[in-house]
């Protein structure tokens, strides 16, 4: 073999492993979006967290958008379990990149998303006013439905009581005898805030520049939702989010909308506003999705969750293929560990982008078996340089699909 041959070989072996590959003068480089469902309320969830970092590090993205690592240990476990391949880093607990202070020391006073006065506090108001208004009876049917009525009758309650307490309360409890069990210090050393909207960042790439944003300032949420804004070498812009999800009973207390369809677009218009005339990448659990009623395989039939908010990203210039590539349910009823008597085929969880991106095939990803989440993930290879470079055509919502 002529010594030319050789260094093509190399070459070509150097692009592979580094994710990075040259195609008419463009860098191209992988992202994955992955909802990590870790809270004690989704079966196996010790299981599922001692096998995330690992799938992590096999998953081999130059960037990956996490959702639902709700607290510090399990963000700390992961982080430190994958930091020799994604050196940069980035969540609303770290005080700047790659940088999570428990990493390097204990705090002095341990931080817990219910501190002992938040724990006072809840018993001695918060469950009074929601026994008093008569909630506690629709905690024992529904979580939903009992965080309803307390968020419509003990509002003023809620307003003077902790968000972080409140949030992991919402997210964590799995009966009324143990509404306050994982949040609360369970001895002195005890150290686990709350990492409220559940988002983290990991890249390999140099992360220039990241800062966290709450889609509602100044408003304190039962489920805290925002983004993570990142500038990213050689990539660009990348944003990493988790939309509300459209549970039938809404529990916020302090914001102005009728249900979680009218607080989603909401968060969608702050995106949109805030990129709307830059280039970006959008990694996100969207909690939106079309309705495909017929299709070559039952988990590319999907159910459609808020589907006209799903045209509002079409609408707003947006870009993906996974429907097309791919399209197999990424939040699907054969999932063990999700309720197939409750939960439709659907697809929710997205790579989006706007702007002078080349898309290579996105397809369905981190769905081993047994399933390390609810949700499985996403993963897209996209390529920057040239201006002039072609999209691909995004999704035809009206091919196979019904608009509602």
């Amino acid at each position: 073999m002529s010594s030319y041959c050789h260094l093509v070989r190399t070459v070509v072996s150097l692009c592979v492993l580094s994710h990075v590959v040259m195609v008419s003068g463009q860098t191209c480089r992988t992202v994955t979006t992955f909802n990590a469902g870790l809270t004690p309320r989704i079966d196996d969830y010790p299981s599922r967290l001692k096998r995330q970092p690992a799938a992590l590090l096999k998953e081999d993205a130059d960037v990956i958008c996490v959702q639902e690592y709700w607290f510090e240990n399990d963000l700390a476990h992961m982080l430190k379990a994958v930091s020799s391949k994604y050196a940069y880093h980035f969540s609303p607990l770290h005080t700047s990149i790659s940088y999570l202070p428990t990493f390097s020391r204990k705090r002095i006073f341990p931080e817990t998303a219910c501190d002992p006065a938040d724990a006072a506090y809840f018993y001695l108001r918060v469950l009074p006013c929601a026994l008093f208004r008569g909630c506690v009876p629709l905690f024992l049917q529904s979580l939903q439905e009992g965080l309803s009525c307390a968020a419509a009758k003990c509002g003023v309650v809620f307003k003077t009581f902790s968000e972080d307490c409140l949030s992991c309360i919402s997210l964590t409890a799995t009966s009324l005898s143990a509404l306050i069990d994982a949040c609360k210090p369970v001895t002195n050393g005890y150290n686990n805030r709350l990492n409220g909207p559940g988002l983290a960042l990991l890249s390999k790439q140099e992360i220039l520049s990241a800062e966290y944003r709450d889609f509602f300032p100044g408003r304190e949420l039962t489920l805290q939702r925002g983004f993570i804004e990142a500038e990213i070498k050689d990539l660009g812009t990348v944003v990493c989010s988790h939309f509300s999800a459209i549970f039938p009973y809404y529990f916020e207390y302090n914001l102005d909308f009728a249900n979680y369809v009218q607080q989603q677009q909401a968060e969608m218009a702050v995106i949109q506003s805030r990129f709307q005339s830059r280039d970006h990448i959008l990694l996100a659990d969207f909690n939106t999705g079309p309705q495909v009623e017929t299709a070559s395989s039952e988990d590319r039939v999907l159910k459609g969750e808020a589907p006209q908010n799903f045209q509002m990203w079409i609408a707003g210039g947006y870009n993906f293929t996974y429907l097309e590539d791919d399209g197999r349910c990424t939040f699907c009823r054969d999932n063990p560990v999700v309720d197939s008597n409750i939960h439709p085929n659907n697809v929710i969880d997205y790579v989006m982008f706007k702007g002078h991106y080349t898309a290579q095939k996105a397809k369905r990803t981190l769905d081993e078996s047994p399933p390390l989440s609810d949700h499985y993930g996403v993963r897209q290879t996209l390529c920057i340089g040239k201006k002039d470079g072609i999209l691909r055509k995004p999704y035809n919502i009206g091919r196979n699909s019904k608009k509602n």
